[in-house]
């Protein structure tokens, strides 16, 4: 779904979050690297359960009208297994091409734990676990499942109180929601910074060690650990 990313985020977006980036990590001996990625999840099964479940009443619909327009001449059943198996392939298609529908078929619970799960093995496949003072911070966004998660090294995570990426997370989320993406993002990240600075300020000998921005596909994109 690598259009999702293309659709979420212009390139003249993508230039200001890496500047606003590169202008954190320069008072900062801390890493951030946000992740936007189109989905955490294929959501095979729940594609499959979501075009059976609207080819069934729509295969039935058919062979009981063709039935009663031919006045009972024809095989209810076999106009029903003619009707299913394009009809199958016609809503699979839709479910693939429609993020809403597919959407409509797949738990939040499930969307959040993969959602969890896929960040968590992103941030150790981007090194973030690596850094020189333990204080990597993921920002991680998936579009489908319209969830952002932040993951931080306990360099920086021990010395913040509960719920302060919670508070990020949810502002992010609702200027994401209005339509101000680029803007939204780059708020997330100076208020990250701000946290990174105060915790792990700059040294003379710091380089950047990760990327400042990678968007598309995680597993395209992410360093092997």
């Amino acid at each position: 779904m690598r259009d999702l990313t293309k659709k979420f985020i212009t390139a003249h977006e993508e230039e200001m979050i890496r500047c606003a980036v590169k202008e954190v990590e320069r008072r900062t001996s801390g890493e951030l690297v946000p992740l936007i990625v189109p989905e955490s999840s294929d959501y095979g099964a729940h594609e499959l359960l979501g075009a059976f479940t609207l080819t069934m009443p729509l295969a039935i619909g058919v062979a009981y009208l063709v039935n009663w327009m031919s006045y009972g001449q024809h095989d209810t059943l076999a106009i029903f297994l003619i009707a299913f198996v394009p009809g199958f392939a016609l809503c699979y298609l839709l479910m693939n091409l429609c993020p809403a529908l597919k959407r409509a078929f797949i738990p939040d619970a499930t969307m959040e734990e993969e959602v969890r799960e896929t960040a968590s093995a992103a941030f150790f496949a981007h090194g973030l676990h690596k850094t020189r003072d333990e204080s990597g911070i993921l920002l991680y966004i998936s579009v489908f499942e319209r969830r952002v998660w932040i993951l931080a090294d306990r360099g920086i995570n021990t010395n913040l109180p509960d719920g302060t990426w919670d508070e990020i997370v949810a502002d992010l989320t609702r200027g994401i929601k209005q339509k101000k993406r680029g803007e939204a993002i780059c708020a997330a990240i100076r208020r990250i910074g701000e946290l990174l600075v105060a915790h792990c300020p700059a040294y003379r000998e710091h380089a950047n060690e990760l990327p400042d921005l990678v968007v598309g596909k995680e597993e395209d994109n992410a360093e092997e650990a």
